[in-house]
């Protein structure tokens, strides 16, 4: 790998967000498919988000093949391809336990291109915050696309909130 090649990677990866401090996997289940192409996803953990949102603390919804728990940044899992497929969810409480989805990183086999990033095709339901674990579900509508390619995830999942 050349000098720039290495400094540009390295330069992405200290500007991703989320810091690498120990995370605990929950359990997710259900659908992340991209144009009929299907990832399984067997890990969960949230984190806490860098900035707030309508000065609302935001979270991380972290999805991954692989285990990231450990990762020493959130912002570069769906960069790097080390996890396998991956969706991070950045998302923030808008009125009592009703979650907005403000981000959505992708990493999946059946993109066009490595990864991607966008807003407003994946919504959160029946979120719900007890005893210190976040538990809901993630889904995007039906016939829902992103950059021409159709999307279709519907995750349920619970884990315990950052400390």
């Amino acid at each position: 790998m050349n000098r720039i090649a290495l400094l540009s990677a390295s330069l992405l990866l200290a500007a991703c967000s989320g810091s690498g401090s120990a995370r605990v996997n929950g359990t997710v289940d259900g659908t992340y498919r991209i144009d009929g192409q299907d990832a399984r996803l067997k890990y969960c953990f949230v984190a806490k988000g860098d900035k707030p949102w309508n000065n609302q603390p935001t979270y991380m919804l972290v999805f991954t093949e692989q285990d990231a728990s450990a990762a020493p940044r959130i912002g570069a899992i769906t960069v790097v391809n080390t996890y396998g497929a991956a969706l991070v969810l950045t998302a923030y409480d808008k009125s009592g336990n009703e979650y907005s989805v403000i981000g959505e990183d992708y990493h999946h086999p059946g993109l066009k291109m490595p990864q991607a990033s966008g807003t407003g095709t994946v919504f959160l339901k029946n979120v719900s915050i007890a005893n210190g674990e976040i538990s809901g579900e993630a889904f995007t509508k039906p016939d829902s696309t992103m950059f021409g390619q159709k999307v279709e995830i519907d995750l349920k999942f619970k884990a315990p909130m950052p400390k």
